[in-house]
């Protein structure tokens, strides 16, 4: 199961925050918008940046410090285009390059995204960025290609359930043209009173032709990128007119590669907000329905499969974790040494932290693997933390 649209940023701010020096500090902040426009967001960046520099023992003296974080902070919040549903906030602190009044800091240390799912608050300042929340969000994220199919008509949504980039809807415009005999000849025929006859099977023949060809322009505008090609679930909603039809769509590898969950509905929805509140349900149950698959694909392989914080926090320290499954907001008590290795037990030189979950996503992240969220009434069924190795366990 491919990483969502935050792949590349949690891997970069991973990358970022791996360094052991002691003058650098890392500042983590998950704020829900609650409604608030710009302006009130920006006074509560404020409040809650200052608030969290005052409590923290280090660096509570550094006054010109907390002003230099939210300055660099607003500034990249007022570039954005919509504040969506809340911002995750990260921020590199150097000591060694803050001179006093007037220091400020560099854009490349600040990194503010706008969320398309509201996050629970939390502010943090560690060693390390905190990323447990972005990985939930990642783990549900997913783009899809949304077709329906109705009439003399197509249309084609780009839905993106990252939260990184906008939601887009292109409708591509790939309405049959009928031609000019075809307008002369029929257009003067009542076609719905027409049951049989030579002349009923000509129209139920064209219109037959008419599906086709639009099926073959639909195809065309997806190869020629008028649409992104990168989805991982495609959604195609028809009326019953199109149902012969529509395998060979499903079954065009250009159009759908084996990688692509296909979900078929024979039906057709034609307000576009209900459309996608559909869509979004029908992708949701398809990640659940295949986070499942790779659970139960996992545990047929006994010798590479753990289950349990015992086994999975040794293997993720060994970095032999391929795919983690994990329920979102565990808290399990445990160790992390050099801001970097998960333990359950507490050694010389580590740290103790409430919530050991993050810091076994953060190294399994770190090391290549990917991560399972798992959501929803199904949960409950299933273990706390499990994981399929890379290669068989050690007896």
């Amino acid at each position: 199961m491919e990483m969502g649209a935050y792949t590349d940023t949690i891997s970069r701010l991973i990358s970022y925050s791996a360094s052991p020096d002691s003058s650098l500090f890392f500042l983590s902040a998950y704020l829900p918008k609650k409604g608030r426009n710009k302006d009130e967001v920006n006074k509560h960046v404020k409040s809650h940046i200052f608030s969290v520099f005052r409590n923290h023992q280090e660096l509570k003296k550094y006054k010109d410090l907390r002003h230099a974080v939210v300055k660099a902070v607003q500034t990249q919040v007022d570039l954005l285009d919509t504040l969506r549903q809340g911002l995750a906030i990260f921020v590199k602190v150097n000591l060694d390059k803050l001179t006093g009044a007037g220091s400020e800091i560099p854009e490349e240390d600040v990194f503010v995204l706008a969320l398309n799912r509201a996050p629970r608050k939390e502010l943090r300042i560690g060693k390390t960025f905190d990323l447990d929340q972005l990985v939930w969000m990642n783990n549900v994220a997913a783009t899809a290609l949304v077709m329906s199919l109705q009439g003399k008509e197509a249309k084609l949504y780009c839905i993106d359930l990252g939260g990184i980039k906008p939601e887009t809807k292109q409708q591509v415009p790939v309405e049959v043209k009928e031609e000019p005999e075809y307008l002369e000849q029929f257009s003067p025929i009542d076609f719905r009173g027409m049951y049989h006859g030579t002349g009923s099977e000509k129209v139920s023949r064209r219109r037959e032709m008419e599906r086709e060809q639009l099926l073959r322009d639909v195809k065309e505008a997806i190869k020629t990128k008028m649409v992104p090609s990168n989805y991982k679930f495609l959604i195609i909603y028809a009326s019953s007119n199109f149902s012969e039809l529509v395998p060979s769509l499903v079954n065009d590898p250009t159009i759908a590669p084996a990688s692509t969950r296909v979900v078929v509905e024979e039906k057709t929805i034609e307000d576009e907000t209900a459309l996608k509140k559909d869509a979004r349900e029908k992708v949701a149950q398809a990640q659940e329905e295949q986070k499942e698959q790779f659970l139960n694909r996992a545990r047929e392989v006994p010798d590479r499969y753990v289950e349990g914080w015992q086994d999975v926090v040794r293997e993720a320290r060994e970095g032999s974790i391929g795919m983690l499954f994990v329920k979102p907001d565990l808290e399990m008590h445990g160790s992390v040494l050099d801001e970097e290795f998960p333990h359950l037990q507490k050694y010389p030189g580590s740290r103790e932290v409430t919530d050991l979950a993050p810091w076994v996503v953060r190294r399994v992240v770190r090391t290549d693997g990917e991560v399972v969220v798992w959501r929803g009434p199904v949960a409950r069924d299933l273990p706390d933390i499990a994981a399929f190795l890379r290669y068989r366990k050690e007896s």
